[in-house]
C-alpha cells in the first residue's frame, strides 16, 4: 500500500530493530504503521502552513473577521490534493513522533500511569483530525500544557 514510500516505513521499523533497539517503541511503530491506512494528509502542506501562519497572525487584532475574510479569499481558489498518509509520511517524522510520545507518557504525572495499550490509542497518534499538518504539534502542545499546569500550581 505504501508504494515507493514503502522503504521510509521499513526505515522507522529498523530504527527500532538494529539502530537503537527497543521492543517497545518497535510495538509502537507497528501500531502507527499497521494503523496508518485511511489516513490522508494534503500533499501541499505549506500552502496550508501559509495560509494557518495568516490566520494566527491576525487573532489578537480588534479587526480580523475583516481580514480574515480577506485571508481566506486569497487561499480559495486553491485546490489541495489529498494523499494517503502512508504513500508520504517521513521515517524520521515518525520517529520523532514515537520519541515525543514516549517523552510525554514517562515524563508527564498525568500520563505514566497510562498502559502501552492506552498509551498507543491516547498519546501516540502522529495527528488528531483528518488531513492534519504533519509538523510538531505534540511538542508545542506539550510546552503549552506545562506552562498552564506551572501557572495553575
Amino acid at each position: 500500500m505504501a508504494g515507493k514510500n514503502k522503504n521510509e516505513l521499513e526505515k522507522t521499523l529498523n530504527y527500532y530493530l538494529l539502530i537503537t533497539p527497543d521492543s517497545l517503541k518497535y510495538k509502537a511503530a507497528c501500531f502507527l504503521i499497521e494503523n496508518m491506512l485511511g489516513h490522508y494528509s494534503y500533499k501541499d502542506t505549506l500552502v496550508i502552513a501559509n495560509y494557518y501562519n495568516e490566520i494566527d497572525s491576525i487573532a489578537e487584532l480588534s479587526d480580523r473577521d475583516s481580514l480574515y475574510e480577506i485571508i481566506s479569499n486569497k487561499y480559495n481558489g486553491i485546490s489541495l490534493q489529498a494523499k494517503p498518509d502512508v504513500e508520504c509520511i517521513s521515517s524520521q517524522y515518525l520517529i520523532d513522533n514515537i520519541e515525543n510520545s514516549f517523552k510525554l507518557w514517562r515524563n508527564n504525572e498525568w500520563t505514566r500511569q497510562l498502559d502501552f495499550n492506552d498509551f498507543c490509542e491516547y498519546i501516540l497518534p502522529y495527528k488528531t483530525m483528518r488531513y492534519q499538518i504533519l509538523d510538531n504539534w505534540k511538542v508545542y502542545f506539550s510546552e503549552y500544557a506545562k506552562n498552564i499546569w506551572i501557572i495553575c500550581n
